[in-house]
C-alpha cells in the first residue's frame, strides 16, 4: 500500500509539473530538452506566436515593432537550440511570421526596417536553417525550409545567408542555390502543368533565391568569402536551373493553351517567377544551353508580347475605375518585357538570336513599347508642369490677397 501510495503521489507531482511547464514557456524560451513533455510545451508555445500577428491583423490593430523583433528573435533562437519535433515547430512558424510581417507592413516602414537591421534574429535563423540543411529531411520538411529561407531572404536580401562569421559563412548560400537548382529541374522536367501548379509554392521560392543568386553572383564577382571552385559549382547548378525554366516552356509551348481552373496556364504567377529568372539568367549567360534559347526564343517572345498587353489592357482598366472614383492616382505602366532588356541586348548583337527575334515580330512589338512609354512620361512631365504652374499662380494670387 505504501508503494502505491508512492506511486501516485509521484504520478500527480508529474501532471502538475506538465501543466505548469506551457506557462513556464510563455515567458521565455524553453530550453530543449529531452521527452515528450518538453516536446508538447514547445509545440504548444511555438504555435500560438503566428495566430497573435493573424488576430492583429483581423483586428486592423498593427503589432509594433519591438514586438514584432521579439516574436522573430524568439522563433528563430529556437531554430537554433532545438532538436527534433521543436526545431520543426520553430521552423513552421518563423516562416509564417515572415510572411505575415511582408504582407502587413509596407517595405518603407519602420517595423520592416528594423526587421532588416536587427542581428540577433537573423543570426539565430542563419545557423538553424545552415544546421537543418545539413541533416537528412523527407520532401516536407525540405520544402518547409527553402520556403522559410526565401521568405527571410525577400524581407533582408541574400546577404543574410553570407553573414555567418568565420569559414562557414557562405555555406547556407551555397546549400541553398545548389538546393533550389536541383528542386527546379526536378519539379519542371518531364512534368505536365497540372503537376507544376500542385509545387508552385516550392517552385516559386526557389525561383526567388535562384533569382537574387545570379544578380548577387554578377554584381560581387571578387568576393572573397566565396572560392573559385565554389563559384564554378554554383555557376554550374545555376545552368541546371535555366535548364529546368526551359523545359517548362517547351511544355507550354508543346501543349498550349492549357487551361488550369478555367484560367489560362500562360498567366500563372509561376510563369511570371520563372520568366523573371530566365531573364536574369541570360543577362549573365548567353553561351550555355544555346541551342535550347534558339528553340524556345520565338514561343518566349510571343509570351512577354501577350503579357504586356495583358498589362496594358489592366493599366486601362485601373485609370477607368479610378476616373469614376474621381481620384487622381496613376496606374503603374510597367511591362513585363523590361526584365528581358539587358538579355536582349546581348542576344541582339549575335546574328542568329537577331535572326530569331525578326522572324517573330519582336522588334515590332518593342518599337510600339518604347513610343507609347516614350509619349506617356512627356505627357506626364507636360502635365505635371501644368500642375506646378497652376499652384504657383494660385499661391501668388493668394499671397496679394
Amino acid at each position: 500500500q505504501q508503494q502505491q501510495q508512492q506511486q501516485n503521489e509521484k504520478q500527480k507531482q508529474k501532471q502538475q509539473r506538465q501543466q505548469q511547464q506551457p506557462s513556464q514557456a510563455k515567458e521565455q524560451l524553453p530550453v530543449p530538452e529531452r521527452g515528450e513533455a518538453a516536446a508538447g510545451s514547445v509545440t504548444e508555445y511555438l504555435y500560438s506566436i503566428p495566430p497573435r500577428l493573424l488576430d492583429a491583423r483581423d483586428s486592423g490593430v498593427r503589432v509594433g515593432a519591438a514586438e514584432v523583433d521579439e516574436l522573430l528573435t524568439l522563433l528563430a533562437r529556437g531554430l537554433a537550440v532545438h532538436h527534433g519535433p521543436g526545431k520543426m515547430y520553430a521552423l513552421t512558424a518563423l516562416g509564417q511570421c515572415v510572411q505575415m510581417v511582408l504582407d502587413l507592413y509596407p517595405r518603407s516602414s519602420a517595423t520592416v526596417q528594423r526587421m532588416q537591421r536587427s542581428s540577433m534574429w537573423q543570426q539565430q535563423a542563419h545557423l538553424g536553417l545552415a544546421a537543418l540543411l545539413r541533416t537528412r529531411l523527407n520532401s516536407v520538411q525540405r520544402a518547409l525550409a527553402i520556403q522559410t529561407a526565401a521568405a527571410i531572404i525577400s524581407l533582408c536580401g541574400i546577404q543574410w545567408t553570407l553573414q555567418a562569421p568565420g569559414q562557414h559563412g557562405p555555406l547556407l548560400f551555397e546549400l541553398l542555390v545548389q538546393l533550389c537548382a536541383v528542386e527546379l529541374r526536378m519539379g519542371l522536367e518531364d512534368r505536365d502543368m497540372a503537376t507544376m501548379l500542385q509545387s508552385q509554392n516550392l517552385l516559386g521560392a526557389c525561383f526567388l533565391v535562384v533569382e537574387e543568386a545570379i544578380t548577387y553572383l554578377s554584381t560581387h564577382q571578387a568576393d572573397s568569402r566565396l572560392a573559385v571552385d565554389a563559384q564554378g559549382k554554383l555557376r554550374l547548378a545555376l545552368s541546371g536551373a535555366a535548364r529546368g525554366i526551359f523545359a517548362l516552356l517547351e511544355t507550354l509551348r508543346a501543349t498550349s493553351p492549357v487551361l488550369i481552373s478555367g484560367a489560362d496556364a500562360r498567366d500563372c504567377l509561376l510563369v511570371a517567377a520563372a520568366l523573371r529568372c530566365l531573364a536574369a539568367w541570360l543577362a549573365e549567360e548567353t553561351d550555355a544551353l544555346r541551342q535550347d534559347l534558339l528553340d524556345v526564343l520565338p514561343f518566349l517572345c510571343n509570351l512577354l508580347c501577350r503579357k504586356d498587353e495583358q498589362r496594358e489592357q489592366q493599366r486601362e482598366q485601373q485609370e477607368q475605375q479610378l476616373q469614376q472614383q474621381q481620384q487622381q492616382q496613376p496606374g503603374s505602366r510597367a511591362c513585363f518585357s523590361r526584365y528581358f532588356l539587358p538579355a536582349m541586348s546581348h542576344l541582339t548583337v549575335e546574328d542568329d538570336t537577331r535572326a530569331a527575334l525578326f522572324r517573330c515580330g519582336y522588334h515590332a512589338h518593342l518599337a510600339r513599347l518604347f513610343c507609347h512609354e516614350w509619349v506617356c512620361s512627356l505627357l506626364q512631365s507636360h502635365v505635371l508642369a501644368l500642375l506646378q504652374q497652376r499652384n504657383s499662380a494660385n499661391n501668388k494670387q493668394q499671397q496679394q490677397q
